[in-house]
């Protein structure tokens, strides 16, 4: 089996967290210079993300392994790949089983995955382990002061529906 779509988010260290969390405030501040000052992927890269040197380390791990690197991020805080369920399983020091749910085949790994513990500095997790999707929770929502379920104001090209803030005011505003 062929997992196509795996990723490896990486994590900031305390310090870049600090100055990220730091920035997002200030970018809310209109008194602030930093006020709506937006970051290319390439200067988040610079402040906030993995170094260089990480992320060869890391890169050159999964090529160890047989896996397939695809993309290193720009903003270098993730990194996909791609691989056999074998591979993989040798890799992360898991095991990746089907399972049938609710009529549906499905795979998940079977225990936590491991990494170098050198790597796990760096890494915050790995994505596409599992086929599992959260459902939405099918709730009706009423807008404050209002009997009438609420109903979406806009819909998209492509057949989907949103709620946006204003669909949720009371109509009396």
């Amino acid at each position: 089996m062929k997992l196509r779509s795996l990723t490896l988010t990486l994590k900031p260290s305390a310090s870049q967290q600090a100055d990220l969390d730091k920035l997002l405030e200030e970018q809310q501040d209109p008194a602030s210079a930093n006020y709506h000052h937006w970051l290319s992927p390439e200067e988040y890269a610079e402040r906030f993300g993995a170094s260089s040197d990480d992320v060869n380390k890391i890169v050159s791990w999964l090529q160890q392994q047989g896996l397939n690197v695809g993309t290193v991020a720009r903003a270098r805080n993730s990194i996909s790949f791609s691989g056999s369920a074998s591979q993989v399983e040798s890799a992360f020091g898991t095991k990746i089983h089907h399972y049938q749910v609710d009529g549906k085949l499905h795979f998940a790994n079977t225990t936590d995955p491991t990494i170098p513990e050198a790597l796990g500095v760096v890494v915050n997790g790995i994505r596409g382990l599992n086929d599992f999707r959260l459902s939405p929770k099918k709730i009706k929502i009423k807008p404050l002061g209002s009997s009438t379920p609420l109903q979406p104001n806009y819909n998209s090209t492509h057949g989907s529906h949103y709620i946006a803030p204003d669909d949720l005011a009371p109509e009396d505003r």
